[in-house]
This record gives C-alpha cells, sequence and structure tokens, in this order.
C-alpha cells in the first residue's frame, strides 16, 4: 500500500505497521489456539505457574507469549485505517467469545466488591472466579 494511504503516526497503535487485509493466519489462529489450549488442558488441572519474578520471565519468552502478543498485534494491524462505524462480518467463534466477555462483565455488576481491607485482593474475586470456573 502506499503512503498517502497510512494514517500519520501518532495516530496509529505504535505496534501497528501498514494497514492490510485480514491475514489468513488471523481467521484460524482464534480456532488453533483453542484447540491446542483444550488439548493442553485435558493433561491435567489448570495450575497457577506465575509465582515469582523468575516465572514471570519464563512465560514472557515462552512461544505461547509470544503467540498471543503476534495474535494481538496481527488484529491491532487488521484494523488500521478502519471505522469504527464500517460493516464487519462477524464470525460465529468471535460472537461467542464476545458473549462470554459480556457475562463476565455482567458478574462484575452481579457481584460486588466487598467492603474489606485490601492486602490481598478482594474476597469477591473469588466467587467471581468460582463462577467462571463453573462455566468453563
Amino acid at each position: 500500500s502506499s503512503l498517502t494511504t497510512m494514517q500519520p503516526a501518532s495516530t496509529r497503535a505504535p505496534w501497528a505497521h501498514e494497514p492490510s487485509a485480514v491475514p489468513p493466519a488471523v481467521q484460524g489462529l482464534l480456532l488453533a489456539e483453542a484447540r491446542r489450549a483444550a488439548a493442553t488442558a485435558s493433561s491435567g488441572p489448570l495450575t497457577k505457574r506465575i509465582h515469582d519474578q523468575r516465572s514471570l520471565t519464563r512465560w514472557k519468552h515462552s512461544q505461547a507469549h509470544q503467540s498471543i502478543i503476534s495474535f494481538i498485534s496481527q488484529l491491532g494491524d487488521a484494523v488500521v485505517g478502519r471505522r469504527l462505524s464500517e460493516p464487519c462480518d462477524e464470525r460465529p467463534i468471535l460472537a461467542s467469545i464476545l458473549a462470554e466477555f459480556e457475562a463476565m462483565s455482567e458478574w462484575v455488576d452481579q457481584i460486588p466488591p466487598i467492603q474489606q481491607s485490601m492486602r490481598y485482593g478482594n474476597k469477591a474475586f473469588k466467587t467471581w472466579h468460582e463462577r467462571l470456573v463453573e462455566r468453563a
């Protein structure tokens, strides 16, 4: 694409490059990642694996982290130069993901924060997380 079609650098996301069509990888990435996550999860229960700075650094250098960052970057690239008012095709998988996010957002209203000291976070999050696990 020509430089005249690019947005000025000051209005573009820092990770965005030239506007482009939705990369083919983005179209199937959600499904592929969901299948891979399901296969991994079936090998045992999910557990917390980031406990300290060292495990966080290991996560940031993992292939899974790189895949997520790449996916988010590709999504950003795919919408550069598009207006929110433009019609778009909504894939069924995206519609279901958006519905899940909407449900989780509604739980925030249904499970208000508990008035407590906040040394270790709000205990209402535990209730919210239990609901998430039940729905998963």
